[in-house]
């Protein structure tokens, strides 16, 4: 019994390291940047296409990396509103098994917006905005090849799932 109890302790002595790369600061395009509400997705083994706002949330930008985020692009301009706070809420960005990358962003009060790309994100194609009024809590999930569900829930309390072919 002596000998287990030991064998406990020295096993829960050593600590166990993980390794874990150290945490990387995300790279600004200025130094007084705010970034806001990132949104990752893996394109391969090493690529990784990243979605942000900008600290007024009226502008939307991206960047990616090739190397596992050990350097980044450029950033790039993807979308701008018309007044600050356009893009205040939820932003998800979504892989399907097919390759096919999807953006949902909240607009203002006015719904879902939608866009899609199929080179990797190199270029977007906007598709029909999903009706929706104070609409937060967006949540993607394929329940089989290029078929989502996309749900949410309104400030009103209501939930709601749209299921799509995409």
């Amino acid at each position: 019994m002596k000998s287990i109890l030991l064998l406990i302790f020295v096993i829960f002595s050593f600590p166990i390291q993980a390794q874990n790369e150290s945490i990387k600061e995300f790279p600004r395009a200025y130094d007084s940047q705010e970034i806001r509400d990132l949104t990752p997705v893996w394109i391969s083994n090493n690529e990784i296409l990243v979605f942000y706002k900008n600290s007024t949330r009226d502008t939307i930008f991206s960047r990616r990396t090739s190397n596992s985020g050990q350097t980044w692009s450029n950033q790039k301009f993807e979308l701008a509103g018309e007044e600050t706070n356009v893009f205040y809420y939820d932003m998800s960005l979504f892989k399907t098994s097919t390759g096919r990358l999807l953006l949902f962003y909240i607009f203002a009060d006015h719904g879902i917006n939608c866009y899609f790309s199929d080179d990797n994100g190199i270029s977007w194609v906007e598709t029909t905005r999903i009706t929706g009024f104070l609409v937060t809590d967006l949540s993607v999930i394929e329940v089989e090849p290029d078929k989502i569900i996309l749900s949410f829930s309104t400030m009103m309390f209501l939930a709601y799932l749209w299921l799509a072919n995409i």
